[in-house]
């Protein structure tokens, strides 16, 4: 199957396309940039407290369990500020408190917020166009490219992801953009990418591992490269210190369980539904109105037993994968590793699916239409039930959201690799060996 690489798009199709894509990006940034934007906030305050000197600012102090509440002085100087909404800690490596300084000194919040949610839109639309260019033929790219921009107008990843104007829309457009890289020739800049993503959040650099087990070495080599120099300038303009207390808070994510409507992996689903008695409540910070009620999430400190189960579990979880990187060059082996390692993961929020999900269009061509648009429904529906606002639905809906979420990411697994298994079957029809090769 020759995937996005014919000249069938005529300039008319193109441009509508575009103009879509320029339409979407528009609503995006008139609906999200007056947002609060939470998650970007606590980047910029990471820095704030950076560049005014304030290294005890950055992260909460550790009490051995993620409350996931922000450093205790936050709260006075939002306060200071005229802020009254919810604030949440600064859980990234300290190169990005580095960066946070800089914004901080270029331009108010407000500014920052403006020009992350024209950029963010596009950077997610640009991630949904390379995914398929990779997964579907240029025939199928105009009804693709369409459906998927509904499915992400309509779910709830992206949403909150755009609200929120969440650093994880660069991350999972940096991971693509890395297996597009990797696939048209250009590992270098594969490698770079990768290590960028993987500066952010921790978890991408184990994709390296599918390259290694591939033989893609130069990608590989390319992600060691320019992460051990990411790294060593974190360190640099960081200090140790900050660095002991980011892999601390690493520490204290990976030993508990943050049960929420929108963490959709294991540990917080088996935390609800089989430990709701001892689970622990948190109120978030913020100024709760008279007339409001407060909100929150729940949390529970994992035992060692619990903690070593989670290992045992992202180990096995990896070693399938790499068995099946050396055995399948289907591009939807990278979203069912997407998916599974944040299944796994101990703190995945539904937007940490984003990178998988920009590929679901491409269930149409591989499962046919009919079953992969019953795949999709499947997938989508309990995200977008944020758009029934009927309070009956929606108190009824909170008590199972989680783990429909995670169900639906479980479906979504299983279906990309029936997907997946079909491709490799078609490829090894359609391409013959020659006498003493192997197809992978």
């Amino acid at each position: 199957m020759n995937l996005g690489k014919d000249d069938s798009f005529r300039v008319p199709v193109v441009l509508l396309l575009l103009a879509v894509a320029a339409g979407a990006v528009l609503l995006s940034y008139l609906a999200f940039s007056e947002a609060l934007s939470a998650d970007l906030l606590a980047v910029w305050a990471a820095g704030r407290n950076f560049a005014e000197g304030n290294l005890d600012q950055i992260y909460p102090v550790s009490t051995g369990i993620f409350t996931m509440l922000p450093p205790d002085g936050w709260s006075a100087q939002f306060l200071a500020d005229g802020y009254e909404e919810s604030i949440y800690p600064f859980i990234y490596p300290p190169l990005w408190a580095v960066v946070g300084s800089v914004l901080y000194r270029l331009a108010d919040f407000s500014t920052i917020v403006q020009v992350a949610s024209f950029l963010n839109p596009l950077m997610l639309v640009a991630t949904l166009w390379i995914a398929l260019r990779n997964s579907v033929p240029a025939a199928w790219m105009p009804v693709c490219f369409l459906l998927g921009l509904g499915l992400l107008a309509t779910g709830l990843s992206a949403r909150i992801a755009l609200e929120q104007n969440q650093p994880q829309i660069l991350v999972a457009f940096l991971t693509v953009l890395a297996i597009d890289r990797q696939r048209n020739c250009a590992p270098l800049g594969a490698g770079a990418a990768l290590a960028l993503a993987a500066s952010l959040k921790i978890y991408p650099a184990l994709y390296a591992l599918f390259w290694l087990a591939r033989g893609q070495n130069r990608a590989a080599a390319a992600f060691a490269l320019a992460g051990g120099a990411l790294g060593l300038t974190s360190l640099l303009l960081g200090g140790i210190q900050l660095h002991l207390e980011f892999l601390q808070q690493l520490s204290d994510i990976s030993g508990t369980a943050l049960v929420t409507y929108f963490t959709w992996s294991v540990d917080p689903t088996v935390a609800q539904l089989f430990m709701a008695d001892r689970l622990d409540s948190v109120l978030e910070l913020r100024n709760v109105a008279a007339d409001e009620v407060a909100t929150g999430w729940w949390i529970l400190k994992k035992s060692a037993l619990w903690r070593g189960l989670d290992l045992a579990l992202l180990l096995a979880v990896l070693a399938v994968l790499v068995f099946v990187a050396r055995r399948t060059r289907s591009i939807l082996f990278w979203p069912v590793a997407f998916t599974a390692l944040s299944l796994v993961s101990p703190l995945s929020w539904g937007y940490h699916y984003l990178a998988p999900l920009v590929f679901a269009p491409a269930l149409l061509v591989h499962l046919g239409m009919r079953r992969g648009l019953v795949a999709l429904t499947l997938v989508f529906v309990p995200q977008m039930t944020f758009l029934l606002d009927f309070d009956v639905v929606m108190q009824f809906w909170k008590y199972v959201a989680l783990p429909a979420g995670t169900a639906s990411m479980l479906c979504y697994m299983a279906f990309l690799v029936v997907a997946m298994r079909r491709e490799d079957r078609e490829s090894l029809v359609s391409l013959p060996l020659r006498p003493g090769t192997r197809q992978l």
